[in-house]
């Protein structure tokens, strides 16, 4: 399930750095937060990060999963 195949890839060919950026927390104990960063960096040379981050403390005491 979180794994990423090739087609879920995205490809950015934009004259001007590009941002997404998600945040949603729940509650305390469960964020989610994703970003999508690209920027050109040279001729037909781009570069770009994708972070995906899913928290979730628990109810218990050591059970979080990160």
């Amino acid at each position: 399930i979180y794994t990423k195949q090739a087609e879920d890839i995205a490809y950015y060919e934009l004259e001007k750095a590009y941002s997404d950026i998600f945040f949603s927390q729940s509650s305390q104990e469960k964020t989610s937060f994703n970003a999508d960063f690209s920027k050109p960096i040279g001729r037909q040379m781009y570069l770009g990060i994708r972070y995906r981050n899913i928290r979730n403390e628990g109810i218990y005491t050591h059970q979080a999963a990160r």
